[in-house]
């Protein structure tokens, strides 16, 4: 029963990033959709695939037994829909939007869930550093280049994208650099006597008791 919640709140956000003013308000400009709209329709896949039965679990980690695979794809996914040219696509071409949409929540999000719990702390760890430094090239391009790299998008949204994307990084790294100082606190317990040694040391102590009233 607990996997319903992840149904209802996966397929609701969905649902919201799909109503026709919202997505309008979003797709204004080019912040709104690589950084709401995208994340938002990733992580709706991402809430579904929580939801989804166990047995199709299988389905997903046939070929993705370290979670290598999945997180590969789901790059791949992302990777080409924050493209220029894909951008202009979605937004001019209906067919383009709905596999923007469908692309991003139900394989790009689900993958996604069924892959970064497999994978182990350096694979993450690689995976961040990277999309860190992706988020900084971007910015830089966004930030530097004179001419519109979309044609639905002035250059001054362009920059403004830019520049959302460089505090983006910077609070990315704030926060895992805040991990390095921050520390769960451990609480260490007495050690527990065993009954073992307890009962050794009764069996000594009788022993000892035991010669002294022979030698008496």
């Amino acid at each position: 029963m607990h996997r319903y919640p992840f149904l209802f709140f996966g397929l609701l956000l969905f649902l919201i990033v799909s109503i026709p003013n919202v997505k309008s308000l979003l797709e204004e400009n080019m912040v709104g959709t690589m950084l709401i709209q995208y994340p938002l329709l990733v992580g709706s896949g991402y809430l579904l695939a929580k939801g989804f039965p166990r047995r199709w679990r299988g389905f997903f980690l046939y070929f993705n037994e370290n979670g290598i695979a999945g997180i590969v794809f789901t790059i791949c996914v992302v990777g080409f829909w924050i493209l220029p040219r894909s951008i202009d696509s979605a937004l001019n071409n209906p067919i383009m939007e709905i596999a923007k949409y469908g692309s991003l929540s139900l394989l790009a999000g689900v993958f996604l869930s069924y892959s970064w719990q497999l994978l182990g702390p350096i694979s993450k760890s690689f995976i961040w550093a990277n999309l860190i430094s992706m988020i900084f090239v971007m910015s830089w391009l966004y930030s530097v280049s004179p001419a519109r790299l979309c044609n639905n998008y002035l250059v001054t949204a362009q920059q403004e994208l830019g520049k959302a994307m460089f505090i983006l990084g910077l609070v990315i790294c704030m926060l895992f650099i805040g991990r390095v100082f921050v520390g769960k606190t451990v609480f260490s317990e007495p050690p527990k006597k065993s009954n073992r040694n307890c009962m050794s040391v009764k069996i000594a102590s009788k022993d000892v008791n035991e010669g002294l009233m022979r030698k008496n």
